[in-house]
């Protein structure tokens, strides 16, 4: 029977690992727990920083919003009509063509595609933005150190 643990906030599921400390050394324990295939939740001032296997710590799995490359072949209308799209939280020209975060989840990346074509776009690159461990790790550590310390009685 799993119990709460006073000053630990309730974890979505059972975790190989639950790493309590989310400072260098404990995201580096939790990745490192990840990248072995164990599932890991790091816990740092009473919150979770992240959680899961390697391929949703990687991804952003706590909450990062989910990211796309889009190659077409006319930005401007790309623009225009990803703009006004309710399944686009923003976007905004890039080298590769356009750079898409969506509003929901990585499966309305094909409604976005359908829309483009809809519009006469044509689109010859459609990925997801892929973000190696050293950029989560640093986007934690990032967040931690600006986060106010904690004043215990």
């Amino acid at each position: 029977m799993r119990r709460p643990v006073p000053g630990l906030p309730r974890l979505r599921e059972a975790y190989d690992f639950v790493i309590v400390g989310g400072g260098h050394a404990g995201l580096q324990a939790g990745l490192k727990a990840a990248l072995l295939g164990h599932t890991a939740a790091i816990v740092d001032r009473g919150k979770i920083v992240t959680q899961g296997p390697i391929a949703e710590i990687s991804r952003g799995g706590d909450g990062a919003l989910n990211e796309l490359i889009v190659g077409v072949d006319d930005v401007e209308l790309a623009l225009s009509t990803l703009g006004a799209s309710e399944l686009v939280h923003d976007v905004r020209r890039s080298e590769e063509g356009v750079r898409v975060v969506l509003s929901g989840a990585p499966e309305t990346a094909a409604a976005v595609n359908a829309s483009l074509v809809r519009a006469g776009v044509g689109v010859a690159r459609l990925e997801p933005v892929r973000h190696s461990l050293e950029q989560r790790f640093l986007e934690i550590t990032a967040r931690l150190d600006a986060a106010p310390a904690e004043v215990r009685a």
